[in-house]
């Protein structure tokens, strides 16, 4: 039992020395002056603002630096004050939270402010909806119109480029897969079997698009001209010699969103049509989203 005290003490020690590890002490007071005995530790500067402690740690009033001379200065007093009490220099945790927060808001601000110009690589990556009416030859010299729809997946590559702040141009590279079905079985060389039509191409869509905004969100609306080029087909809805290399008129919205300062997510919906015929229609639409980033 005779050790707890002194351990408590100790303790209770540790606990306080900190806070006045680098404080300053009252060397006299006299009416509203108070000389002050700076710690080596202790910076004060004419203006700064000082908090007075007594010998419990409780606050009791502000001296203000009027003069500094090497270890000692003098203050003008605003409370109470008494020979060995303590002082600190006013909101040192204060400042720090404020430079911290004056930190965090400049990397908000940077990144609210992401570039309006440059060039970026990505990859995307989408889910698109086919529909596909085509009129079909049956036996008694009688044709019949054919409704069908599916759907079909596609990746490409991406590139960006700022032509100005808010025109920017949009090249994507890659796989597309145009895939439906009906539901009757009145196709096929016997008027049998059921109607489909899926392509694979290999894709080159060209977008012009027009940013709403230039923050870290950035909506927008464009056109676009995609070229197809069939790598693999088999249709029994519609001749597969027809199936050529051709062209579509797109238009699209979509945003891109910059969780980074150079980097982004683009997400893009768009809808097309295929160039019609007498005897096939052909429309889609996409759905694609992917990540960018500035090389």
């Amino acid at each position: 039992m005779k050790y707890i005290l002194p351990v408590f003490c100790l303790f209770i020690s540790l606990l306080i020395t900190p806070q006045f590890a680098n404080s300053a002490t009252i060397a006299k007071v006299k009416g509203k002056k108070v000389y002050i005995l700076l710690e080596s530790r202790i910076e004060a500067r004419k203006g700064d603002i000082l908090e007075i402690f007594d010998g419990q740690g409780k606050k009791r009033g502000l001296v203000k630096v009027r003069m500094v001379k090497g270890n000692r200065a003098l203050g003008s007093l605003k409370g109470k004050a008494q020979k060995g009490w303590s002082l600190k220099v006013r909101g040192a945790s204060e400042t720090s939270t404020a430079d911290n927060n004056s930190e965090k808001k400049d990397r908000y601000e940077k990144l609210k402010q992401a570039p309006t110009s440059g060039s970026y690589y990505g990859v995307m990556a989408g889910f698109a909806s086919d529909t596909m009416t085509a009129t079909i030859d049956t036996t008694g010299n009688t044709t019949t119109d054919v409704d069908m729809s599916g759907s079909g997946f596609s990746g490409r590559l991406l590139f960006d480029y700022a032509l100005w702040t808010s025109i920017w141009f949009r090249g994507m590279l890659g796989l597309e897969n145009f895939a439906t079905e009906g539901d009757q079985k009145i196709c096929g060389a016997n008027n049998d079997e059921v109607c489909d039509v899926e392509i694979s191409y290999l894709a080159l869509d060209l977008w012009g698009r027009y940013l709403f905004s230039t923050g870290t969100f950035r909506p927008w609306a464009g056109l676009g001209f995609n070229l197809l080029f069939p790598s693999s087909k088999a249709s029994t809805a519609i001749d597969e010699e027809s199936i050529t290399s051709t062209s579509v008129f797109a238009g699209g919205l979509g945003f891109d969103w910059f969780f980074k300062n150079d980097m982004y997510i683009p997400v893009q919906f768009e809808y097309g049509m295929y160039p019609a015929s007498e005897t096939v229609k052909a429309n889609y639409m996409a759905l694609r989203f992917g990540v960018a980033i500035d090389f």
